[in-house]
């Protein structure tokens, strides 16, 4: 959905990715503009040491959750959030503020 989402308002799109490892590994040698992150991955891990190689990176993301931001890691919390449920009006214009 997320995918289609973006890939319908032009973005490329790399993943989704599920695993901890895949995520890393797509963060330390893809390409990206921007990049978008649930913090939870489907197999319950957390998505900050992928989020710590984007920053290192210089690469500009955002998260996607719904835990609350008060519950964000304290080194991510300057970062935007997009509160789960959203609409793809608010998930595309996320993408875009991240890109400009």
């Amino acid at each position: 959905l997320v995918a289609d989402a973006l890939g319908a308002a032009g973005f490329r799109i790399v993943g989704p990715v599920s695993s901890l490892a895949d995520a890393l590994a797509a963060a330390r040698s893809e390409a990206f503009d921007a990049a978008l992150l649930d913090i939870q991955l489907a197999g319950g891990e957390d998505v900050y040491p992928v989020a710590e190689v984007l920053a290192e990176r210089g690469i500009p993301f955002a998260f996607v959750s719904s835990r609350p931001k008060d519950q964000i890691d304290y080194r991510f919390i300057v970062r935007p959030v997009l509160s789960k449920p959203f609409s793809t009006g608010d998930l595309q214009a996320l993408a875009a503020s991240l890109t400009r």
